[in-house]
């Protein structure tokens, strides 16, 4: 795993069994917290209808998805127990998002934010895909929105943003350059594997006022 320089990190799973993006999606947060030590994590899910609306089909016959199954694989709880073994606390915002709402759901993020009593502590924006292009969607966070919540944390906090990738080979400079607007130029770490999810990074930024 990449930040900066080589880093050997041990990597934990998580919400799926050998998805490779939330292995290094919490390995990254566990490493952060541990390297800063940060007391939480506050994880911003950005749930949308297509999570909530997975469905089984039968020789094209839709089916009842056995909620077990999906409370099985799917459940936070599993972040939790991580989170318990790291000796952190884990929390999660799940609230459904949606793109006429954004402002609203923005607005609950940062009262979330304010209502977290371990610091220094992490935020992770979660979205589908990362920071929005020209035109933003449901799988997207917007700079502004980011900027928003920066303005939220305390000194000394982190905020963290997952970025997959796009078709542009430039795509993760272009994308930091964003991020260290959105956060007021202050300096973004980032951190990526070539061997564990190539097609993904995660910038950091510590707010320092």
């Amino acid at each position: 795993m990449r930040y900066i320089t080589e880093l050997k990190i041990q990597t934990m799973q998580t919400q799926w069994y050998g998805d490779k993006r939330d292995v290094l999606k919490w390995a990254t947060l566990i490493h952060l917290c541990k390297q800063r030590g940060l007391g939480a994590v506050l994880q911003v899910l950005f749930l949308t209808d297509v999570d909530l609306n997975h469905d089984l089909r039968i020789d094209g016959q839709p089916q009842v998805l056995p909620k077990s199954v999906w409370n099985h694989f799917r459940s936070l709880d599993r972040i939790k127990e991580l989170g318990r073994q790291e000796k952190l606390e884990i929390h999660i915002l799940d609230d459904p998002f949606k793109h006429d709402g954004r402002e609203a759901y923005i607005d609950r993020v940062c009262e979330r934010v304010g209502q977290i009593n371990e610091n220094p502590k992490a935020v992770f924006l979660d979205p589908d895909t990362g920071i929005a292009p020209d035109k933003s969607s449901e799988r997207h966070v917007t700079v502004k929105e980011i900027g928003r919540v920066w303005k939220h944390l305390k000194k000394g906090d982190w905020l963290v943003l997952y970025q997959h990738a796009s078709r542009d080979k430039n795509w993760r400079a272009k994308q930091r350059k964003k991020f260290v607007t959105a956060c007021g130029g202050a300096a973004v770490s980032m951190y990526e594997s070539e061997n564990i999810a190539h097609d993904v990074v995660f910038y950091c930024a510590e707010q320092k006022s």
